[in-house]
């Protein structure tokens, strides 16, 4: 009689990763289930946005993006018995919203012959 043990796969969430804004706090927290703890975690290929990383020991992906773009990455789990599992992430920074003052839609009103004038900032 020959038993054959094959470990589990770990399965890796959640899903996706929510898009981040360039120059504002990220943070996303990774788990692994079907196996059996610990589950350190590794990035395998690609990269996060510069200026977040991944803490191995908690799969917490953190920090403030310092670039825009879109950035692809896969992160992989092992357990106690090195049971692993691996998915692949992506996640898009963008610019951050520009606030103009005053605001848009603001109405102004000036008089004919009289000088006039309006600081705009952003």
């Amino acid at each position: 009689m020959t038993v054959t043990v094959t470990p589990p796969v770990l399965d890796l969430t959640p899903a996706s990763t929510p898009n981040g804004v360039a120059g504002t706090l990220y943070s996303q927290t990774f788990s692994a289930s079907g196996g059996t703890a610990p589950n350190p975690f590794a990035l395998i290929t690609g990269a996060p946005p510069p200026g977040v990383s991944l803490d191995q020991s908690t799969g917490e992906l953190a920090g403030t993006p310092t670039a825009t773009g879109t950035f692809n990455f896969r992160i992989k789990a092992t357990d106690h018995y090195g049971a692993t599992g691996d998915r692949a992430y992506q996640i898009t920074t963008v610019c951050p919203a520009v606030a103009f003052t005053p605001p848009s839609g603001t109405a102004f009103s000036g008089t004919t012959g009289v000088p006039y004038s309006q600081v705009f900032s952003a």
